[in-house]
């Protein structure tokens, strides 16, 4: 719905979802700071370039400790009966490939879009980078 929620409050953070689109989700871990983006486009004005450098201006989220940053990863909720296709890099939404293969700098992980430079694939070989 193009809100951002924390313990329960909501407020605007960018465009509505659609069934058919792609949700990308970049977590620093360094700079605690979460951005989501909308078939290839980071939502609130943030941009590719910001989010690989470390600025956290237009993030969803900033301020989050090491502890806090794990419990801002990919969380969803949605009507009943809801289907879920996620993607951690292995390039499919469940047995669905993905169209063309952005460009990802760590080389970890197929996905739809470009991955901003420093980010990698939600795995363990990911999170060992």
């Amino acid at each position: 719905d193009g809100q951002k929620y924390n313990n329960g409050s909501g407020s605007s953070y960018g465009d509505t979802y659609a069934s058919t689109d792609i949700i990308g989700c970049a977590l620093d871990l360094t700079n605690g700071a979460i951005w989501f983006s909308k078939n290839g486009t980071w939502q609130n004005s943030a941009t590719i370039a910001e989010i690989g450098a470390g600025t956290t201006t237009n993030a969803a989220f900033t301020g989050l400790t090491l502890g806090e940053s794990y419990l801002y990863g990919p969380a969803i909720s949605g009507k009943t009966n809801a289907k879920w296709k996620m993607n951690f890099g292995n390039g499919y939404f469940a047995d669905t490939a993905i169209s063309s293969e952005g460009t990802n700098a760590s080389g970890i992980g197929s996905f739809e879009y470009d991955v901003p430079t420093g980010f990698t694939a939600w795995s363990t070989k990911g999170f060992n980078e």
